[in-house]
């Protein structure tokens, strides 16, 4: 089976946990095409020790056998992750691809015992994470890598005692 069957779920996405450095530069290109040259985001805000020395989970959304999305999770605090770099491919936004994303995310959270996601959601997505049960924090809109965003938290319900977070 090649990496094209392999990787089809649902409507021939996948969300899947990355596992390799090919993978990873897939969703590295990614990023760097929605953040760094859509958005502007500089180059050395974009790329911080939490990609360099992989202390994250990160999950890719696959569609045709390539990444089309990306996202990274890391713990903050005893029972929260916090979602990061949520970067969907020009072409398949508004296909859902998102949401699939933040699906697989809580579940992988909730399975590894976590309570509780939070994000930092740039103003013009707060929507989407309201549509997904997300709720504001309190806090004023704060600017991140020049962009306004907004806290954001959802808690989870999970009874699964949590494991370490070292991937799938």
């Amino acid at each position: 089976m090649d990496r094209a069957q392999s990787r089809s779920g649902k409507g021939g996405i996948s969300v899947l946990p990355v596992v390799d450095e090919a993978d990873m530069r897939e969703c590295f290109a990614v990023r760097r095409e929605v953040f760094v040259e859509e958005q502007g985001v500089p180059e050395e805000l974009e790329w911080d020790e939490v990609d360099r020395q992989r202390k994250a989970v990160y999950l890719a959304a696959f569609a045709e056998g390539k990444v089309i999305g990306c996202l990274r999770l890391r713990p903050v605090g005893e029972s929260a992750l916090k979602v990061e770099r949520l970067a969907v491919r020009a072409p398949w936004r508004g296909r859902g691809i998102g949401s699939a994303l933040m699906e697989a995310a809580e579940s992988w959270a909730q399975g590894h015992g976590y309570r509780r996601m939070v994000v930092h959601a740039q103003v013009r997505v707060v929507d989407f994470y309201l549509r997904l049960g997300y709720t504001k924090n309190p806090r004023p809109p704060f600017e991140e890598a020049g962009i306004l965003h907004v806290a954001m938290e959802k808690t989870l319900s999970t009874e699964a005692n949590r494991l370490p977070l070292t991937g799938p």
